[in-house]
């Protein structure tokens, strides 16, 4: 076996980065600042996938940059209580509303 040295310094010079979300409210009836904390909150006690997830933070990161149909789905992960579910899965593939 090989040991795995990892530096002391790792990650220390990293700066924050903030959301780009300064569109959000034109898509949602919540403030940014509560659109993060449902966002994060939402993160911890849905039941969805890693890579999903790590989708969706990269895309409420980027959220100015996106697409209309990426935006809504940023907005769906917070306002839908079905987003991750069966039923919410079935509904998307099959176009029901």
């Amino acid at each position: 076996m090989f040991p795995i040295l990892i530096h002391s310094t790792l990650g220390k010079n990293q700066s924050m980065r903030l959301p780009k979300i300064s569109t959000l409210e034109n898509y949602t009836h919540l403030t940014k600042e509560d659109f993060e904390i449902h966002f994060r909150k939402n993160l911890n006690e849905k039941n969805i996938g890693l890579f999903t997830s790590a989708s969706l933070i990269d895309k409420f990161y980027n959220f100015d940059n996106l697409k209309e149909s990426d935006k809504i789905e940023v907005i769906e992960f917070v306002e839908n209580d079905e987003y991750g579910t069966w039923k919410y899965i079935f509904k998307k593939l099959f176009n029901i509303k």
